[in-house]
């Protein structure tokens, strides 16, 4: 969660420097995002990536090629387990650090891109959907996740019932205080039946119990707290979210 304080402190002093107020974010199912599950295609997925991983580290867009590189050089081959490769380690390393939004912001709004063969990042979405996957089945394959903890310094808007996507990989703790560090403005608490434990390959390890959701698990908007009717809620306002599957527009697009 390194990353979340880094983004947090650019974030505010450039909205103070200009004067600029963050528009709400609306919670909406992120039809635009690259929410490729892989369901059903992994096996071809890890031969494809092979191809697409040395095009993007010689295209080095937003400096992937030179940051991956680093990583893998820093990573050792010990820490590979079973299906996870260091491939896949090095890709939850990437992200953990402050490029993570790099990668987002791509997901985000993806989807054309990803269809016509031009997004920038195939093998590090893959690599890193794969990883959770991996993490998950290994972990707790038949048991989700009751509560995952997100703080933001955003103000979001949704309703009661309503069904979402974040359409992004996104960070979360199992533990309500750190997340509470990055801000108490609007906060999530998350069920995740696809989320998983990634705090052995970050670089804070237990310290930021970080779990990490991929873009395409879809939520339900289960409650909404407030601090004018929950007295020292955690958060001025809290969304109450809880699994509803996964929706994957994209899933095996590219097999």
């Amino acid at each position: 969660m390194v990353k979340f304080v880094v983004w947090a402190v650019f974030s505010l002093t450039f909205s103070m420097v200009s004067g600029m107020v963050r528009p709400d974010t609306v919670l909406d199912m992120a039809l635009s995002s690259v929410d490729d599950a892989y369901k059903g295609c992994v096996p071809a997925m890890l031969t494809k990536v092979k191809v697409y991983l040395k095009d993007e580290i010689t295209a080095n867009t937003d400096d992937f090629g030179t940051r991956w590189t680093d990583h893998y050089d820093a990573t050792d081959n010990k820490e590979s387990d079973g299906e996870l490769t260091v491939e896949h380690i090095v890709a939850i390393k990437l992200y953990s650090g402050i490029f993570y939004k790099t990668l987002n912001d791509a997901v985000r709004v993806g989807k054309d891109k990803y269809k016509a063969k031009t997004f920038e990042f195939y093998a590090w979405h893959f690599l890193l959907s794969d990883a959770i996957r991996i993490l998950k089945e290994k972990n707790n394959p038949n048991e989700c996740l009751k509560t995952v903890y997100r703080g933001t310094k955003r103000v979001y808007k949704g309703q009661l019932k309503q069904e979402i996507r974040f359409g992004k990989f996104l960070s979360t703790s199992t533990s309500q205080t750190l997340a509470a560090e990055f801000g108490t403005e609007n906060c999530f608490e998350i069920e995740t039946c696809y989320g998983a434990s990634v705090e052995k390959y970050t670089s804070m390890g237990s310290l930021e119990a970080e779990v990490l959701i991929p873009p395409y698990e879809k939520f339900k908007i289960e409650e909404v707290k407030n601090r004018n009717t929950v007295k020292d809620l955690w958060c001025k306002v809290v969304f109450k979210l809880k699994s509803a599957t996964y929706l994957s527009d994209l899933n095996c697009a590219l097999v």
